[in-house]
């Protein structure tokens, strides 16, 4: 008995795409989809409403994600329970398929991203490539805009709390153990096209990555990648070090980045990349 829970902020570029990806696979009888348009100054509310009979449009006057998920968890009845953002597109079967996955031991569960790098420079296609790579991203990663979790998941926190990284916060109530990504099909990223972009979207990345650790220090601890690991990593894939090359000089420009908006007390802006937007 699923629910599918959808934040929506001024996303009528893209809403569209989503809905047509959770709803093009067979759905069972009891599907529950709820958009929630939070702050919504464009047509995102009324694309949605108008998408299908069984979708639940609820809009709210506050432009937060976090105030988006409870009101979505208000209204939503049933398990497992998916929270998507609204420019994710879920390949064909992924849907099925994670929710399949819940069972057991295993709480959380995600499609694996794949990252479409269309257009993008040679730069942001290096990137990605590295960052395909690296521990974190094969370490039973879930979130990246896309998760779902059982009851018994759901109900090891109570709200999501008023914070960038809600996905991570989400990750680290489990054990490696009890999280997995699925095996089979994923979900489509669409990457920035340009390089600044890339850095100031993965700014906010690390700005909540740093608020969520020093918010919650006793979940900081359930980070299982490091950074010699990494290394190892790097050095095994001598045909990959340019894109490492990359990678690290990109990493090192989105911590000055954060560090000079922490400074001038611009760290809350939201960044946001429209490059990647076209529905």
């Amino acid at each position: 008995m699923p629910s599918i829970v959808i934040p929506a902020h001024n996303e009528e570029a893209v809403i569209e795409r989503c809905l047509r990806s959770v709803l093009l696979e067979p759905r069972p009888d009891d599907l529950e989809v709820i958009v929630v348009c939070n702050g919504c100054s464009d047509e995102t509310a009324r694309i949605a409403g108008n998408f299908d009979p069984i979708i639940t449009v609820i809009e709210t006057d506050v432009p937060s994600k976090s105030n988006a998920l409870n009101l979505g968890d208000e209204a939503a009845t049933r398990f497992p329970r998916m929270y998507l953002d609204a420019d994710i597109e879920l390949m064909p079967g992924a849907l099925s398929e994670t929710l399949r996955t819940i069972d057991g031991n295993i709480h959380a569960a995600a499609p694996r991203p794949v990252f479409d790098t269309s257009g993008a420079s040679i730069a942001v296609r290096m990137f990605y490539k590295a960052w395909e790579q690296v521990p974190y991203f094969n370490d039973s990663m879930i979130g990246s805009g896309v998760y779902a979790l059982s009851e018994q998941g759901r109900s090891r926190f109570d709200r999501f709390p008023d914070i960038i990284a809600d996905d991570g916060f989400v990750r680290l109530q489990f054990e490696s153990s009890e999280r997995r990504c699925t095996g089979g099909s994923g979900f489509i990223v669409r990457t920035p096209l340009r390089l600044d972009k890339l850095v100031s979207i993965k700014s906010r990345v690390l700005a909540g990555t740093d608020e969520l650790h020093r918010e919650f220090p006793e979940l900081a601890g359930r980070e299982e990648t490091s950074r010699s690991a990494g290394i190892g990593t790097v050095l095994a894939r001598p045909h990959l070090w340019p894109c490492f090359a990359v990678y690290a000089w990109t990493k090192r420009s989105i911590r000055r980045r954060v560090t000079r908006k922490a400074r001038s007390g611009r760290l809350a802006q939201w960044d946001r990349d429209d490059t990647s937007r076209a529905g």
